[in-house]
Parts: C-alpha cells; sequence; structure tokens
C-alpha cells in the first residue's frame, strides 16, 4: 500500500513533494523560456528544445518511478534537495516484486513523455521535433541503463547487485545510444 512508503528526506525530515515538483517544473518553464530566447540563433534553439524534451522525459520517468513505489508499497527516501532523482530505493525493506513495478512505471513515464509532448508541441516546427527527439533520446538513455539491470535481475533476483555494475562504459554508451536515438528520430520526424 502507499502509506507504507516512508516519505522523509535523506536526513530523516519530512519533504515536501510539492516542493520537489515545483523545483522540475521551474526547470521545465526555464527551458519553455530558454527556447524563447534563442529564436535567432536556430542551431542553440535546437539545442536547447532537445535538451528539454530529454529533461522532461527524464523527469516524468522519474515521477513515475515514484508513483509505481507508491503503488507497490515499496520503501523509498524522498531526495533531501531538488533535482532530477526524487528519490532512493530501499532495497533491504522492499521486495522483488515491488522493484519490478517501481522500475517498469518509470519506464512507462519515459514512454508517455513522447506522445504527450507530441501532443503538446507538435512536429511542425524543428524546436518542436527537436523536444520530442529529446524525449526519444532520453528513452535510448533509459533503455540502455535500466532494462539490461532488469533483464539481470530477472535471473540473479538481485536488483541493487546488478544496479552496482553500472559503470563508466554503460554511461558512455548509454550517452552514445541517447545521441543517436535523438538525432535519428529528429530526421524522422521532418514533416
Amino acid at each position: 500500500m502507499a502509506g507504507e512508503a516512508q516519505n522523509t528526506s535523506e536526513d530523516g525530515e519530512p519533504l515536501s513533494l510539492a516542493r520537489l515538483g515545483a523545483g522540475h517544473l521551474v526547470m521545465v518553464a526555464g527551458f519553455v523560456f530558454a527556447i524563447w530566447a534563442t529564436g535567432s540563433l536556430p542551431w542553440l534553439q535546437l539545442g536547447v528544445a532537445g535538451l528539454g524534451g530529454f529533461v522532461i522525459a527524464v523527469s516524468l520517468h522519474e515521477w513515475c518511478h515514484l508513483l509505481g513505489a507508491w503503488r507497490s508499497g515499496g520503501r523509498y527516501r524522498v531526495a533531501s534537495k531538488p533535482g532530477f532523482l526524487t528519490f532512493d530505493w530501499d532495497f533491504e525493506r522492499s521486495s522483488l516484486g515491488q522493484f519490478y513495478v517501481m522500475s517498469v512505471a518509470g519506464n512507462l513515464g519515459t514512454l508517455l513523455s513522447i506522445p504527450l509532448l507530441w501532443l503538446v508541441v507538435g512536429t511542425e516546427a524543428a524546436a518542436a521535433r527537436a523536444m520530442v527527439a529529446g524525449a526519444w533520446a532520453s528513452l535510448g538513455f533509459a533503455a540502455t541503463i535500466e532494462w539490461p539491470v532488469l533483464a539481470r535481475t530477472l535471473s540473479s533476483g538481485e536488483p541493487e547487485d546488478e544496479l552496482a555494475k553500472l559503470d563508466a562504459k554503460v554511461l558512455s554508451a548509454s550517452v552514445v545510444v541517447a545521441i543517436a536515438v535523438g538525432v535519428l528520430s529528429f530526421r524522422l520526424l521532418a514533416p
């Protein structure tokens, strides 16, 4: 049950999820302003828009991880300051099934960000295409990191051990995949 989840900051003090959400909304608003402000510099505007789409997708990914944690009754600790990551999973006090629900929910959040951005900004303008492509890039990034962990966890039953195997090589590969997916999707979205 959702009530079983631990909603405290790293120092044990309750943290307002509204404050965390406000931080994410400020980031999104900052990107919207930056996209508008860079309108006279098309290449910079495309980069800002792509990064904005990536950030929006990551933010939705993290909030859906949190929804999965709530839904499964998993134990977690809310982040002590605003940022991308909204919470830390408590592996010792959460079950393997709860981990799967939390993890899959985050990935569904990333998948959801793509049609949401598409509906909100469309793909007519180049900056809008870049935002949607940024969300696709986020999917490539998350898939390269999280999906292998989930696959290995199916065999080992030890998600914390599988996450510990993430290293600079995996993160570098994730960046390369994200860039490739972002560029490819930007090109495919062109009218």
